[in-house]
């Protein structure tokens, strides 16, 4: 099993970064990751001196196996939070952003499975916020896209499998800005912003070709899409999942619109990015497409 500690770190996704290891598909990694914020509200006097990153992605993995096409499978099997999360809002971001008068950060604790704030003691549900692939024209570890990066679902928790697109020769895998907790949408800004580490497995599926990453937790997958806004995301989403109906369910076009309006629950992953990102969940017994098929053994 590999260790990877989070001084491994990059702010874009490219091919171009050093890989901080070369991994074989099947393999385990035990992967470190700062927060969002690169652990800057928690350093120490001797610390003051280090540049502080923007949403560090750890990595990036090159997996030795993975070309150009394929699909990269990225099971989630444990996720470990530290003790204590950092929850910021920011003046004109987000939904609320027009409820902030100032820019303010709030550390609180994380105990016992919970995140308290004030009076309240939030369940935790660690999740992973940055998770994706090298992109040819280099992207900011602040944006989602095709590739995956900042898409901040929250199905992305401990159990659930990550399918990410294979862009350039080697995936160059790249993950970070854990939350211990944070609601669909992250109105707000900010989720519970933790650092920790991630137990992962990554495997290469040879010439699966994904448009978009797909995220399944539990019975259920969930499609993912981002763009400028929520209607043009929730659009990439719907037409992305009507086409896997309809190429690979035996159902026409009309059916598969029909259905989704039936079987498809469109839900929010963030709306606080450079790029909004949107999720089509869908129950796996609707689904028979060879991909899906290959994804489950």
């Amino acid at each position: 099993m590999y260790h990877l500690s989070s001084h491994h770190f990059v702010t874009a996704m490219s091919a171009e970064n050093p890989p901080a290891v070369a991994a074989e598909s099947g393999d385990v990694l035990l992967v470190e990751t700062m927060d969002c914020f690169g652990n800057r509200f928690y350093r120490t006097e001797q610390q003051e001196g280090e540049p502080a990153a923007d949403n560090p992605a750890t990595g990036p993995i090159l997996i030795r196996q993975a070309e150009r096409g394929d699909t990269l499978k990225v099971d989630i099997l444990k996720i470990n939070i530290a003790s204590q999360a950092v929850i910021e809002q920011i003046a004109g971001k987000g939904c609320l952003g027009k409820l902030v008068e100032e820019d303010a950060f709030k550390i609180v604790p994380v105990e016992q499975g919970h995140v308290r704030l004030g009076d309240l003691d939030i369940a935790v549900r660690p999740m992973i916020g940055v998770i994706g692939t090298a992109t040819p024209e280099c992207t900011s570890t602040l944006t989602p896209g095709a590739h995956g990066g900042n898409m901040d679902c929250s199905n992305i928790t401990e159990g659930a499998t990550v399918y990410l697109p294979v862009l350039e020769d080697g995936g160059y895998l790249a993950l970070g800005d854990l939350h211990a907790v944070m609601a669909d949408g992250e109105i707000g800004y900010s989720g519970a912003e933790v650092c920790g580490s991630v137990l992962l497995r990554v495997t290469v599926l040879k010439h699966v070709c994904l448009q978009y990453p797909v995220v399944k937790e539990g019975a259920y997958y969930y499609f993912i899409a981002s763009a400028d806004s929520l209607d043009e995301a929730a659009e990439k989403a719907s037409i992305q999942l009507a086409e896997y109906l309809t190429e690979y369910g035996g159902m026409t076009s009309s059916e598969a619109v029909m259905a989704l309006n039936l079987i498809g629950s469109l839900g929010i992953c963030q709306a606080v990015n450079p790029q909004k990102t949107v999720k089509l969940q869908i129950h796996e017994s609707w689904l028979k497409h060879r991909f899906l098929v290959a994804c489950s053994v």
